[in-house]
């Protein structure tokens, strides 16, 4: 994760990642600790559906959803279709936070 800089003509090298965030307060929220621990659920268990992930995880599929669609925002997770289900696919698991 990058902040541009203050001309906001940082370019990131090939290999960085694509990933920005205004301030801390989103990057805190975005990845908390239980969003983190989800994305980890969804790289080891892979389940098929949102359903799946909502039993597996305990919180309700609406409000799991909404993470996912977040975290979709960013690049975090992949949302894949099939059928009538959702399957999650985590794109990224590991953080480096550099400030």
């Amino acid at each position: 994760m990058h902040w541009p800089s203050p001309d906001g003509d940082y370019k990131p090298k090939p290999d960085e990642p694509r990933i920005w965030f205004p301030s801390m307060r989103p990057v805190a929220e975005v990845l908390s600790d239980k969003n983190r621990a989800l994305l980890r659920l969804i790289a080891e268990t892979q389940p098929s559906s949102l359903e799946e992930l909502a039993q597996s995880t305990g919180r309700q599929s609406r409000n799991l959803s909404r993470t996912l669609r977040t975290l979709a925002h960013y690049g975090f997770v992949e949302l894949q279709r099939h059928n009538r289900y959702v399957r999650s696919v985590a794109k990224v698991t590991d953080f480096e936070n550099r400030a």
